[in-house]
């Protein structure tokens, strides 16, 4: 296969037979994280047209670099497919929806559960100063 003038230049259809084309060569379980299941591909599988098994891996790495991550290769290349039909429509995708959050740090616990019933006492302070308090009185405690 001979590599078009062009590299760089991808038509919108081209990219979508590549995603495709992934799809159908991806276990059918696929529950480890993309990047793993990525580098257990064959690219040269992947070659169609004029293009390479290296030159689908490189469009691959510029399509993702726009893709959430913490994702599995099969939701990532369903979010590609979007990315690729719709790339005016620029929303942020970060994490997976249903990834967990981080627990609260013990400081932020701690001045949320006491911010309310300190502002109740002392009504005279600004939101400033409650913070500034609550900061010194868990110095204190600690």
């Amino acid at each position: 296969m001979t590599a078009p003038s062009d590299q760089d230049i991808w038509p919108q259809e081209d990219i979508v037979i590549l995603l495709e084309t992934m799809k159908t060569i991806l276990p059918a379980q696929d529950h480890l994280k993309y990047k793993s299941t990525e580098s257990h591909l064959d690219w040269n599988k992947l070659a169609f047209k004029t293009y390479t098994g290296d030159m689908c891996r490189q469009k691959w790495k510029e399509v993702t670099s726009e893709v959430r991550k913490f994702r599995t290769l099969t939701e990532v290349i369903e979010d590609a497919e979007e990315q690729v039909r719709h790339p005016y429509n620029v929303k942020q995708m970060k994490t997976h929806p249903e990834f967990p959050k981080r627990p609260r740090s013990p400081y932020l616990r701690f001045f949320l559960e006491e911010k309310a019933s300190y502002a109740k006492l002392h009504p005279e302070m600004s939101n400033q100063d409650v913070s500034k308090n609550l900061s010194q009185k868990y110095r204190v405690n600690r």
